[in-house]
């Protein structure tokens, strides 16, 4: 947020009028899908806290959902009654993209105690394939090992030495392999081959990345055991990508689907766009698949009549403040938004 919206949002929360919007019948008209990614198993907030949070942030964010009042719901239900115009004051619920092992030793637990439901929208291949994920294993890698220069390695194209104390270089590097990896046809195995590899010539422990389950999806059993606990799961696609080619994308919602039919017991009907990327063709596909609703990682609340398949969500993240937060959880947040460089009442 700009200062000048930091500064509006301060206002509204020293006169209470943040409060009065969260009691507003406007506020009850209006559902805040929050989206989260990872719960920190080590130091992964550090390395990326747009995606990992600490697990004490993660706790600390439901007792401020509870201390404001709000009414948490399970997407379902959610979707439901923000159809009929039928929310609860201060309407919230609770997603997490991707169905990481994190989630199961990191999130559950907090949402437990809290007696909080969630949904995961969760993407399958790297569920059976217990590797960690490749893209962002190697970003992992790479930024452990930034005190380390990173020599060539003409095997996989890479002619001279590189410097990892510097993130864009660092991106660079990462960019590299991963174009490697997808102009070669590397299947996944041979990508986490790749990741053994780089980690190997950093003297990074990839073992350590096994055996804490770091970057890991849950297995089918976690799965089920986090489905038990009342976690609902939804679509993400199987292999955490949205082709532009309708075939290969809506192959990739049926594989998704059966597999969490086949594993869990459940028939996905709502949908989370991969890394939030959405394309207008894609809604008349979901369509087709009976998907009913589908959430983007544009920031503002849902209200009734809005596309179903274009829903938005905020995206908490590590460095998102209590503040923020809570004006998002009683509505100011939205309502305090930049356009052309002013925040604006829509």
């Amino acid at each position: 947020m700009s200062r000048i919206s930091r500064a509006v949002l301060r206002f509204l929360d020293r006169t209470n009028a943040s409060q009065a919007i969260g009691r507003s019948s406007w506020r009850q008209r209006r559902l805040l899908i929050l989206c989260y990614h990872g719960i920190a198993l080590h130091d992964e907030h550090e390395w990326s806290p747009s995606l990992y949070m600490d697990a004490e942030l993660f706790a600390h964010r439901l007792q401020l959902i509870a201390e404001a009042d709000c009414n948490v719901l399970p997407l379902g239900v959610a979707i439901r009654l923000l159809s009929e115009g039928a929310l609860p004051p201060r309407a919230v619920t609770i997603t997490f993209d991707d169905g990481m092992y994190d989630f199961l030793a990191g999130a559950l637990p907090h949402l437990e105690r809290y007696g909080y439901p969630a949904t995961v929208y969760q993407t399958t291949f790297y569920s059976t394939f217990q590797r960690p994920l490749f893209e962002i294993g190697l970003s992992y890698v790479l930024w452990r090992a930034r005190a380390r220069p990173f020599p060539a390695w003409p095997e996989v194209g890479l002619t001279h030495p590189f410097s990892l104390t510097d993130e864009a270089e660092r991106d660079h590097l990462l960019a590299l392999l991963v174009q490697h990896a997808r102009s070669n046809g590397l299947s996944a195995q041979e990508e986490d081959e790749l990741l053994c590899r780089t980690a190997a010539r950093l003297d990074e422990s990839y073992d350590r990345l096994r055996e804490k389950r770091i970057l890991h999806l849950m297995t089918p059993e976690e799965l089920v055991t986090a489905r038990d606990a009342g976690i609902a799961f939804e679509l993400h696609t199987h292999r955490h990508r949205t082709p532009l080619d309708e075939g290969l994308f809506r192959a990739e919602v049926r594989e998704n689907r059966e597999w969490l039919s086949d594993h869990l017991g459940v028939t996905g009907v709502h949908f989370c766009y991969p890394s939030g990327m959405y394309h207008e063709r894609f809604l008349p596909w979901l369509a087709d698949e009976n998907v009913r609703s589908a959430t983007t990682c544009v920031p503002g609340l849902a209200s009734r009549g809005q596309n179903t398949l274009l829903l938005p969500r905020f995206v908490d993240t590590s460095s998102v403040s209590d503040e923020v937060f809570v004006a998002w959880l009683h509505g100011a947040g939205h309502l305090v938004r930049r356009v052309g460089g002013r925040p604006v009442v829509p």
